[in-house]
């Protein structure tokens, strides 16, 4: 299952900050602390990380990347089989369950049983990851539960320290265009203002700016921060 350059992107910036507040909104027992800055971001060949996009986000960040080789399985790094692991171990236990196939479903009609809504399953599959999967002695790190591994290896080597706010919005900010007029710029129906767009203003009438709004997505009260990128015009 491949997704886009954005949501990729989205994916990165998540993994640069602890989401508690995840985790908070809905109601686990453990918080999701587990989050901080990346030197080094190693894919593969697929087409969301093969992009402009993907490759701007992470040098930002001041981080590199590294594309191994594709048709060489050997050169990758270990990855969790995450739909494997909510496919074998979550939803059997859920109601409107589509099975890996015909042969494994059967007679069995999914949308018949079909009960949850997708905020409700966003909220099961949180709860999973945090209060269980994270709790549950894993094989592939010496029969130890990630949580665990987390606190022992952040107490050893520490953690390296996610992009300040700058960084974050030059790479994980949604890029507009806006125009600067003698009030500052409208975004999302707020104006906003200050000395130096004003003096912009002076000097360049009318003009289009780029702009970088940065609303993280991991905080249920985001505040909007920008950044006056090269005028356009």
């Amino acid at each position: 299952m491949n997704g886009s350059a954005d949501e990729t992107v989205r994916v990165l910036e998540m993994a640069t900050r602890e989401k508690t507040a995840i985790s908070d909104a809905v109601g686990t027992t453990f918080d999701w602390v587990e989050g901080g800055g990346f030197s080094m971001v190693v894919s593969d060949q697929g087409s969301e990380f093969a992009n402009d996009r993907y490759e701007t986000a992470v040098l930002a960040a001041l981080a590199a990347y590294e594309r191994n080789p594709a048709a060489a399985p050997s050169l990758r790094g270990a990855n969790e089989r995450l739909f494997g692991v909510f496919s074998t171990k979550l939803t059997p236990m859920m109601s409107g369950r589509t099975f890996g196939n015909i042969f494994e479903r059967g007679d069995v009609d999914p949308a018949s049983s079909a009960a949850l809504t997708p905020e409700q399953l966003l909220r099961i599959l949180i709860w999973y990851v945090v209060d269980i999967y994270h709790r549950t002695p894993h094989s592939g790190i010496g029969y130890t539960a990630p949580s665990v591994k987390w606190a022992e290896l952040t107490k050893e080597v520490g953690t390296t320290a996610p992009p300040d706010g700058y960084r974050m919005r030059a790479a994980f900010g949604e890029a507009l265009t806006r125009q600067v007029d003698g009030t500052g710029v409208l975004v999302n129906g707020i104006r906003y203002t200050s000395p130096k767009l004003r003096k912009f203003f002076v000097d360049h009438y009318m003009c289009d700016v780029n702009l970088r709004m940065h609303a993280p997505a991991v905080h249920r009260r985001s505040v909007l921060d920008k950044h006056l990128l090269p005028p356009g015009c």
